[in-house]
């Protein structure tokens, strides 16, 4: 019973689905640390790019996070369903903690 228990447990799952986003943003480390600031300018700009294209945000997610990441840039963590919040992030108002590498 308990294995049922875990398979149905949505915490566990979320854990997993987490788990699997850090573990993507790790697989990006090597890539990274091989480019020079030009060469992460040019990442962040076609990141910057796609997000404008309007390449889902879901899918910019992990090379986003990593790219901050390695460059010890702060992160700015809200809720998301808090109506108004991501207008108010993109702003640059003060909305959620900002959390520093």
């Amino acid at each position: 019973m308990v294995i049922l228990g875990k398979l149905l447990d949505p915490n566990e799952r979320e854990v997993k689905r987490h788990l699997a986003v850090a573990q993507a943003i790790n697989a990006l480390e090597p890539e990274l640390e091989k480019l020079d600031d030009a060469g992460l300018k040019a990442r962040s700009d076609d990141l910057r790019k796609r997000g404008q294209d309007g390449e889902d945000l879901d899918d910019l997610l992990i090379e986003a996070f990593a790219l901050c990441r390695d460059q010890k840039l702060p992160i700015r963590v809200f809720s998301i369903i808090k109506p108004g919040a991501l207008k108010r992030v993109v702003m640059g108002e003060d909305e959620g903690t900002l959390v520093y590498a």
